[in-house]
């Protein structure tokens, strides 16, 4: 696992270690990194990023974004019947 960019591997149990070391120190809640995955994903999306952007952060297709996140389209959703409905 390569963390923020670092050139040195970092073992997935050194990280896991770490996490639970800082979220004891800071007492707050626990969130594995996988949800840290999609927290990640999930504030992409309600930023207004686009799934292919998304995708290629997660090492993800598109599809998969989409098929997993859909439900948090909502802006996408709404923007396409604004559109839609402004047709002349």
């Amino acid at each position: 696992m390569f963390i923020f960019g670092n050139v040195r591997f970092l073992a997935q149990t050194t990280c896991n270690n770490n996490l639970k070391k800082y979220v004891k120190k800071a007492n707050v809640k626990y969130i594995s990194p996988h949800g840290f995955r999609h927290s990640h994903a999930s504030l992409l999306i309600n930023l207004g990023c686009d799934s292919y952007d998304v995708a290629q952060r997660l090492g993800d297709t598109p599809k998969i974004v989409e098929n997993t996140y859909y439900h948090m389209f909502t802006k996408k959703k709404k923007h396409t019947l604004e559109l839609l409905n402004n047709l002349k």
